[in-house]
């Protein structure tokens, strides 16, 4: 079937051009026999040019990467547009958002409010300085949390803690509000 020089061609190849793989596999519907003649007789034209199979017409890889991009250049709309927010009062609000909203951490003292000191830049004695006009006598104790940012006001009675919740330390912007009750379990 194949002579023994068509055989050694054929595993050597035929002078000095390299042949890639591209150029023995087989085209799509082409039968076996073409194929090893065609690898066998010579080489295509491809690999007789003697430059890469992938060369981009001449252009260098900083060229290929850097200009003529196909990519976007600014996002893609949304698929669902969301209406913009504005700002302003709530036309629904849950009794305990600002709870839900503020650090509470864990505490076993009871009867406790907290101020939440994140948006301000005073110390803790100054908030202690601006909740005692309006606490007084009503608090036994405090709690700091420095990593929450928040202060805790411990008061003697629970009476006393429902007549504060809500009250704003001075013109600060400060107020002091209550822990989110727990959720169930399940």
């Amino acid at each position: 079937m194949f002579s023994a020089s068509g055989m050694k061609q054929m595993f050597t190849g035929s002078g000095s051009a390299k042949r890639s793989r591209v150029d023995a596999a087989p085209a799509s519907g082409g039968s076996s026999g073409s194929q090893t003649a065609g690898a066998a007789g010579g080489t295509s034209s491809a690999g007789s040019s003697g430059g890469p199979l992938n060369a981009q017409s001449g252009r260098s890889f900083a060229a290929a990467v850097g200009g003529g991009s196909t990519k976007r250049g600014s996002p893609a709309p949304p698929a669902f547009p969301r209406p913009q927010l504005r700002r302003g009062t709530a036309v629904i609000e849950h009794q305990n958002y600002a709870s839900m909203e503020r650090p509470a951490p864990d505490s076993n003292a009871p009867n406790l409010l907290f101020v939440d000191m994140r948006a301000t830049s005073l110390s803790p004695e100054a908030v202690l300085d601006l909740a005692y006009p309006v606490v007084q006598d009503k608090v036994v104790g405090f709690q700091l949390f420095a990593a929450q940012k928040t202060l805790g006001l411990v008061f003697a009675s629970a009476e006393e803690r429902i007549r504060c919740i809500g009250k704003p330390l001075g013109d600060s912007g400060l107020c002091m509000y209550p822990a989110r009750p727990r959720s169930p379990t399940c």
